[in-house]
């Protein structure tokens, strides 16, 4: 599985968006079931999102329930989350391939946003 950042940017953003300890299913229009939900596992392993797998005996992918954005998963939204900012984190990342951790994006998200406000 290739990670698609702006997917990762909509989890994060509909988790952020939800009500405290109110467990949610993620589902992002135009996005198939089962790569939101390896996407939003990676998150968790990655410490963005708190939430809980649930494996049912005939399916081959979990159901992911989010509880909450982590502090992690908060700053690296806060970094992303300005559309403008967004496209232009995207323009540079495009430059070197595309891809890059989610750190490394975070990184020039804040350089974007310090760049935008003349810092």
């Amino acid at each position: 599985m290739k990670r698609d950042m702006d997917l990762v940017r909509k989890i994060l953003r509909q988790a952020a968006d939800k009500h405290d300890n109110e467990l949610t299913e993620i589902s992002v229009d135009g996005y198939d079931n089962d790569l939101i939900t390896l996407h939003c596992q990676i998150l968790l392993d990655a410490g963005f999102l708190k939430g809980t797998q649930i494996q049912a005996a005939n399916e081959n992918v979990p159901v992911i329930w989010i509880e909450r954005l982590t502090w992690a998963g908060q700053d690296f939204l806060d970094a992303v989350k300005n559309d403008s900012i967004w496209q232009k984190v995207k323009d540079r990342l495009a430059k070197i391939g595309g891809e890059a951790s989610l750190e490394v994006t975070k990184a020039v998200a804040i350089q974007v946003a310090k760049e935008t406000l003349g810092l």
